[in-house]
């Protein structure tokens, strides 16, 4: 885990929340990257929770220090991230595991605690799948397990409180 959840403002953010914090470091890039050096080096194929963009940058970097093999390390959920650090993930062969569903709940309250080049940087499944592969799943028992539910909300990118979401990033079918 390197951050917390989106809802309790505890992914770890490169600006600031609305209320000026920044979201939960859980592990040091550092400490990241000594344990994921150790863990490559017996053969693992590592997975890391990065919900913020500064978490996001931070599995980005220390997965492009890693061993290039075989091996599609995964950054498991991908929900905020940058341009720049997605165009990453694709050239060091990361996997963007999503979690459309999250959108449908976050997107209806993310504009009271992000300002708006954060929420631009939200959910950018169509960039994902321009520059990397995509893994997809519900993220259960924390959201609706229905694969349908998933797949509708990342093409439609449909909240809860029945808006459009940045339409233009969803996935197309």
């Amino acid at each position: 885990f390197a951050d917390g959840a989106l809802g309790s403002l505890g992914a770890l953010v490169i600006d600031p929340y609305r209320d000026g914090t920044y979201g939960l470091e859980m592990i040091s890039k550092e400490q990241l990257l000594k344990e994921a050096k150790s863990f490559a080096e017996q053969g693992w194929q590592l997975a890391v929770h990065a919900i913020g963009d500064k978490a996001a940058r931070n599995v980005v970097d220390v997965f492009e220090q890693l061993p290039d093999d075989d091996r599609r390390h995964r950054l498991e959920h991908a929900q905020m991230m940058t341009d720049e650090d997605i165009a990453r993930m694709g050239d060091a062969s990361i996997v963007a595991s999503i979690q459309p569903i999250h959108l449908h709940s976050d997107c209806s309250w993310a504009h009271k605690v992000m300002d708006d080049k954060q929420l631009d940087r939200l959910y950018q499944f169509g960039l994902l799948n321009k520059n990397c592969v995509l893994a997809g799943g519900s993220d259960y028992p924390i959201d609706d397990l229905n694969p349908w539910h998933g797949i509708s909300v990342g093409m439609t990118r449909e909240t809860d409180a029945g808006h459009d979401f940045f339409p233009d990033k969803g996935l197309p079918v």
